[in-house]
């Protein structure tokens, strides 16, 4: 309830904050899906040009925040809820896993940890999938361990059909409780396998993945086929340093700083450290080997291999931020369990240090009770595009990368032109075939863009210093 009362003035804000790049890019296929219809296999995402489809996550969320949309909540209050709705129900099922595994006490800890944190009050109510595929992730976790325990053919469809959602939605938080699950995520480990229980744990394992993957492989082809986002198409390669980091950025002492300040410091898993001991000693007692063994890979595995991901989003911490609570949970309780002097002055500095940790970050969370922050300067400059076309026209905008924020607010459909990315003459034509072209300032530097009204000939292929670059052809607002 708690969780629930501190965000409620926050529901009204703009997706103008911090990340506004992606949250309005999940809230414009939300946004259309509203006025349109849902299209799951084609979401449209209206910000490079015809034929307006840049399909990425399967768009589950969207589609229900659409439904919240239909049902009169304004759009950007809409966002805010279905995305503070998916971060309850994985708080929901983070409580049943873990009274599951560990019991009721800590059922509670995790949930304390997990939606007190400074990531998760500064998150939760924010536009994302994020906290979606979570809780899908952890509702797989909880259906295959029932699943495992009393071979029922219903919790073996319920897991199969969670992992699929977890997978479509975001597979990068997905990949490592799907991945593990027939080698460590199989209950306690005192319990005896079968041939029949290897089977389906691997078929509950690697049927999400190939899901996800065939989502993927799907969602690149549309990209594939149209010039103006080809080069979005092969994720897995053309942007392999960006998923994935070098070398020399993961030797870089600074950068594990920065990262592991939003994995452990924001979600509360600063003290895990010093909780190794009790939480080995939990599950050598508890029989509970496998299933620490797969939590703990669940927290470190994305961590490494999308090292950069994390690296430049705090919010891509939420994908490992349950892996945490319960961790935390786990070796609290293997601390009380422990029954020894040291052990209750070990708890007692554990509980300071969390404090701590969460008084410190105060300047974090509380953001989300001042007033509107716009860093971006979109909403003056969305507010001037909107004001100076007409409904149904399509705009161009230069130099804010492919950001739908200042489209999305503007009420427009679009082409972000990237600079050097498009080919020679593209301006020249767009404006022949009466679309408006701004140029806009990527940081808040003034609050409106130039207008674009004649082109000249280009020069090679670097279409933008040609037609801005000469006299008469940006018109600057006064």
């Amino acid at each position: 309830m708690f969780a629930v009362l501190i965000h409620l003035p926050t529901f009204d804000q703009p997706l103008v904050e911090r990340h506004n790049f992606r949250q309005t890019q999940t809230a414009f296929t939300a946004r259309i899906f509203h006025e349109e219809g849902i299209d799951l296999l084609h979401p449209k995402l209206p910000v490079l040009g015809p034929p307006w489809e840049v399909p990425f996550e399967f768009p589950l969320f969207q589609a229900a925040a659409s439904l919240v949309m239909d049902a009169g909540v304004p759009e950007d209050r809409a966002m805010r809820v279905t995305g503070f709705a998916s971060f309850l129900l994985a708080a929901a099922l983070l409580w049943l896993l873990v009274r599951r595994q560990v019991g009721g006490a800590g059922a509670v800890i995790a949930l304390a940890v997990f939606t007190l944190s400074p990531l998760a009050i500064e998150w939760s109510r924010a536009a994302l999938i994020e906290y979606l595929a979570l809780a899908a992730s952890l509702g797989f976790a909880l259906a295959g361990l029932h699943w495992r325990d009393q071979r029922s053919r219903r919790w073996f469809a319920i897991a199969m059909l969670l992992g699929c959602i977890a997978a479509l939605v975001k597979i990068t938080t997905a990949l490592f409780w799907l991945a593990p699950f027939a080698l460590l995520g199989l209950g306690r480990d005192d319990q005896a396998q079968t041939a029949r229980s290897r089977l389906g744990a691997w078929a509950l394992s690697l049927g999400p993945i190939l899901v996800g993957v065939a989502w993927t492989r799907y969602a690149d082809a549309i990209k594939a086929a149209s010039s103006a986002t080809a080069w979005l198409a092969s994720t897995s390669s053309a942007l392999w340093s960006w998923n994935f980091g070098d070398l020399p950025q993961r030797l870089d002492q600074s950068a594990w700083e920065r990262t592991l300040g939003s994995v452990l410091v924001l979600a509360g898993g600063v003290v895990l450290p010093l909780l190794i001991i009790p939480i080995v000693r939990f599950a050598l007692t508890r029989h509970q080997v496998r299933f620490v063994a797969w939590i703990a890979v669940t927290l470190a595995g994305p961590v490494l291999l999308f090292f950069n991901l994390y690296f430049q989003h705090d919010y891509y911490a939420i994908a490992t931020s349950a892996s945490v609570a319960i961790l935390v949970a786990i070796g609290v309780v293997g601390l009380v369990e422990m029954r020894s002097q040291i052990a209750r002055a070990a708890l007692a500095g554990v509980a300071v240090i969390m404090v701590a940790v969460w008084v410190v970050n105060i300047p974090y969370w509380t953001r989300i009770y001042q007033p509107v922050s716009d860093p971006e300067g979109v909403l003056p400059l969305a507010a001037q595009i909107e004001r100076e076309t007409s409904p149904g026209q399509y705009v161009a905008i230069l130099g804010r990368d492919w950001s739908p924020s200042v489209l999305y607010y503007a009420h427009r459909w679009g082409w972000m032109l990237r600079e050097g990315d498009s080919p020679s003459g593209t301006v020249a034509r767009l404006l022949s075939e009466g679309w408006a072209v701004y140029r806009c300032p990527f940081v808040n530097e003034r609050d409106y863009c130039d207008r674009v009204t004649t082109a000249g000939v280009p020069v090679g292929g670097d279409t933008f210093g040609a037609v801005l670059g000469g006299p008469g052809l940006v018109q600057s607002a006064p």
